[in-house]
């Protein structure tokens, strides 16, 4: 049994639940640590998949059983969607396609490094896939990360091609800095294809 006993409606949504997301600033606490762990190995058990957006500080890492947290989430993630530096928190190499070929030789079946302004790169087995970033004026970059992961990681899960999957993800991301707030730039669909029919690329 866990240390953690998780209510009726967690479970209810557990029950129907096929992915499961990770944001790893959430390990805060051995008690949330544990309702992740109890998530994942539900969804990994149907067979489902896991997503892992580590969005970490390095000063971070030295809170109580969090290196030991994220590295469970990664032995179990299947799209991996670090910011920038953030890979080589994961890996021993020192170059980007070296520490991605580490943690693809792990079991992870693609990692998403997301550039902010300068769009994203998509790996997997087959290779490398490069997405620019669209021009707008930031006003607030927060909560930007959250809109591109959401995206990529709903299209990824429909089966879409890393080009549409990185540049509906890259289209949200830009549309979040324009607006204040954490919530506030979240886009449709819809707005979203709207703005990427006039975008330009940076």
């Amino acid at each position: 049994a866990g240390l953690i006993e998780i209510g009726a409606e967690a479970r209810a949504l557990l029950a129907g639940a096929d992915h499961f997301h990770v944001m790893g600033t959430s390990l805060f606490s051995p008690e949330v640590i544990e309702v992740a762990r109890i998530g994942i190995e539900t969804v990994k058990a149907r067979g489902g998949t896991v997503s892992f957006d580590p969005n970490i500080r390095k000063e971070m890492l030295d809170l109580p059983g969090l290196r030991d947290a994220l590295h469970f989430v990664l032995s179990k993630t299947d799209v991996f969607l670090p910011s920038g530096p953030e890979l080589f928190i994961f890996a021993r190499a020192t170059d980007e396609e070296s520490a991605v070929r580490e943690l693809l030789d792990r079991g992870i079946s693609a990692v998403v490094i997301k550039k902010g302004a300068q769009g994203a790169v998509h790996y997997d087995k087959t290779g490398r896939t490069v997405s620019p970033g669209f021009v707008v004026e930031e006003i607030d970059p927060t909560g930007a990360g959250d809109c591109f992961a959401a995206a990529f990681v709903s299209f990824w899960l429909r089966g879409a091609a890393p080009e549409k999957a990185l540049r509906i993800a890259n289209g949200c991301g830009a549309l979040a800095v324009t607006r204040k707030g954490p919530m506030e730039g979240i886009a449709s669909l819809a707005a979203v294809e709207a703005y990427l029919a006039t975008a330009r690329t940076g």
